[in-house]
């Protein structure tokens, strides 16, 4: 079965021309066989009212942006992540992993890239319980974040409560930031709305906390690699590749080697824009 795709058909994407998502966009859906343009729009926020403002009805296009935390991941019989919607009944999708850069979390792609390039000689089991420490380092800070956007959706929260810093990684550093955030969004709501029914607290958030930090901190969560589908692939990568290599340069060289048999929401992604998959 075929959709009604026609010539020309943009495909959207996060990100600049020449970026990680555009780069990995062209490498999944080339060669087509109907012509596409990937076009990338920047920043995904502000993304709905783009397509709402510019895309006249009935003009056919697909979107694909990072999920990062705006949806919990979702994962098919055998634990691979699907495919979600952005946004029901629009052809807008978010990638089953975080994001673009969380593909490219890889024992064979960073060993192949540092052999090719002569780079630092290490092991496949070096790289691996790399990325576990890095995982269980920042089981905090992902809690505190997921706690906030359960609390920002919970209270229609689009602006105001900022994330902890990145580099808060402790976790009663983590818990001491979040406190301070939600007591610092409160008095602005307060001074900014005098009437203002504040729908945040502070036990709100360490429920939240809790339940997330004991998922992220359980011993099959870091052993099996779990933490891929839930904790932003920009944060790991970077903390992975630290001392052996520039992140942009491992990306591009890493696109070009990555299977995409290993990620079935790619592949029906891809499928979709090809008018393979309604």
């Amino acid at each position: 079965m075929t959709s009604d795709l026609v010539a020309d058909t943009k495909v959207y994407c996060e990100g600049q021309s020449g970026g990680i998502d555009a780069v990995l966009l062209n490498r999944l859906l080339r060669p087509s066989p109907r012509p596409l343009e990937i076009s990338p729009i920047g920043g995904k926020s502000g993304w709905g009212k783009f397509f709402d403002a510019f895309i006249k009805p009935g003009t056919p296009y697909l979107a694909l942006q990072d999920r990062d935390l705006d949806q919990r991941p979702e994962i098919d019989d055998v634990g691979r992540p699907k495919l979600q919607r952005a946004r029901p009944n629009r052809e807008e999708y978010l990638t089953g992993l975080p994001c673009a850069e969380s593909y490219f979390l890889n024992n064979d792609l960073l060993l192949n890239y540092l052999r090719n390039n002569k780079k630092l000689a290490v092991s496949s089991f070096q790289l691996e319980e790399k990325l576990r420490r890095i995982a269980e380092e920042m089981q905090a800070y992902f809690a505190v974040r997921w706690a906030f956007q359960d609390m920002r959706k919970d209270a229609g929260i689009t602006v105001g409560l900022a994330d902890i810093s990145r580099e808060t990684l402790d976790k009663d550093a983590c818990v001491q930031a979040a406190t301070e955030q939600i007591e610092a969004y409160r008095r602005d709501m307060r001074a900014r709305l005098s009437a203002v029914r504040i729908v945040i607290t502070i036990r709100q958030f360490e429920g939240r906390f809790d339940q997330y930090y004991a998922h992220f901190s359980s011993e099959e969560f870091i052993a099996s690699k779990r933490f891929v589908l839930w904790f932003d692939g920009k944060d790991l990568l970077g903390r992975w590749l630290a001392g052996m290599s520039n992140t942009t340069n491992y990306l591009m060289d890493a696109v070009n080697n990555l299977s995409f048999k290993d990620f079935p929401n790619l592949l029906e992604f891809r499928d979709k824009c090809w008018g393979l998959h309604p």
